[in-house]
């Protein structure tokens, strides 16, 4: 992996998520937020964030590194085995935007992927109870952190959620995820 001068990683005062770069622990008595994970060993999920995942014939960790952070001192790493969808999320209240083009980013490494795990981030419409956009998927492993993003218009009523997402078997880091709304 590329070595990285920290100077390159300015914050983006417009980033609307909170704990962009999973620096805050979570204030949760057991660590894990709001998320109920039952990943062996127990996920450390960062503050502001909340995660789900679906355990049959398999388990995620999230769990907040100090080893592979692209900028600051933490990133958040994903290990996954074997399951279906496991989802870190942040929601936003934004009713103000609607309309208006967002854009989310987030940059992955992932350290190792088997065949057919994935890696993605969407956008979910709290309203409507769906996907509104997807950004492509990295499913194998990467020499160095890739950016991943979409754009879609902020969702009638302006609630929704930047969602993480993996599938399958495979280790990764995320780091420095961004929602900007001009």
């Amino acid at each position: 992996m590329q070595a990285r001068d920290m100077g390159m990683c300015p914050i983006d005062s417009q980033n609307l998520l909170q704990n962009p770069g999973f620096e805050t622990p979570s204030v949760e008595p057991d660590g894990n937020g709001k998320a109920v994970n039952t990943g062996s060993p127990a996920s450390s999920i960062p503050g502001k964030w909340d995660g789900c995942c679906n355990q049959s014939g398999g388990g995620t960790t999230w769990m907040v590194s100090l080893g592979t952070p692209r900028c600051g001192l933490r990133s958040l790493q994903v290990t996954s085995t074997s399951a279906t969808a496991n989802v870190l999320n942040q929601s936003l209240q934004l009713p103000s935007k609607v309309g208006k083009t967002l854009t989310a980013s987030a940059y992955v490494f992932v350290q190792q992927a088997s065949a057919g795990a994935k890696i993605g981030l969407d956008i979910w419409d709290l309203g409507a109870n769906k996907v509104i956009a997807s950004s492509p998927t990295i499913a194998q492993s990467t020499a160095d952190w890739q950016k991943l993003e979409l754009s879609v218009p902020v969702p009638s009523g302006g609630n929704f959620q930047l969602r993480i997402n993996t599938s399958g078997t495979l280790t990764a880091y995320v780091d420095d995820p961004s929602v900007l709304v001009p």
